[in-house]
């Protein structure tokens, strides 16, 4: 009898005891898949992802990149060097004597001066005491209808003959391009400013 008694009371607690672990695996659950529900959709996303070995990095948006501006263009106008001056048309001859003795650029306007579409420049290196001195084209571009000028200056050496009299080193160019403006400099990038017309004699 006192068996049978003892035997039903294992099993009541055997059965209990089993009751317990079963709940308590069932609650552990319904917290784990909580804590995961109130995480944001995204991130739950991100989570499967991961998990079915989709992504092994996490994701990154391309940097956006400032868009490079334009570099202006540089072309090379059609011009010719004027080797013999007396080729001038002859108001420009003229009017050259009187300005080269400034050191400086000029642009001879095809409207004052009867070129029609031509375009001629004088560029020059001023009164200089002996001979021995020169100024030639270096390099010539055009950016933005825009002249661009480097021109190349050499001095005689000390050692050097020279004829002992005043001369002006000065070089013309003729332009088949229009322009709206010019800039003249040398090789050290030194400036070379508009010649003034202010003392030409007038017509």
């Amino acid at each position: 009898m006192g068996s049978g008694v003892d035997m039903r009371k294992i099993f009541f607690l055997s059965l209990i005891s089993l009751i317990i672990i079963t709940v308590s695996l069932f609650t552990g659950c319904s917290i784990f898949n909580r804590s995961n529900s109130s995480k944001p959709p995204e991130e739950q996303r991100q989570e499967e992802k991961v998990s079915e070995g989709e992504i092994t990095e996490p994701e990154q948006q391309m940097p956006a990149e400032k868009p490079r501006e334009d570099t202006p263009r540089e072309d090379t106008p059609e011009y010719e060097v004027i080797e013999d001056l007396d080729t001038l048309p002859e108001k420009i001859a003229e009017t050259l004597e009187h300005l080269k003795r400034q050191r400086g650029y000029f642009v001879f306007n095809p409207k004052d001066y009867g070129t029609g579409n031509d375009l001629y420049v004088l560029i020059s290196a001023g009164e200089k005491p002996t001979g021995g001195y020169s100024i030639n084209i270096d390099s010539l571009t055009l950016q933005n209808n825009t002249l661009k000028v480097v021109v190349k200056e050499q001095e005689p050496a000390a050692e050097d003959g020279v004829i002992q009299v005043i001369t002006y080193p000065l070089v013309v160019v003729k332009m088949y391009d229009l322009i709206e403006g010019i800039y003249v400099i040398d090789e050290d990038n030194e400036e070379f400013k508009g010649i003034t017309t202010k003392n030409l004699p007038s017509d």
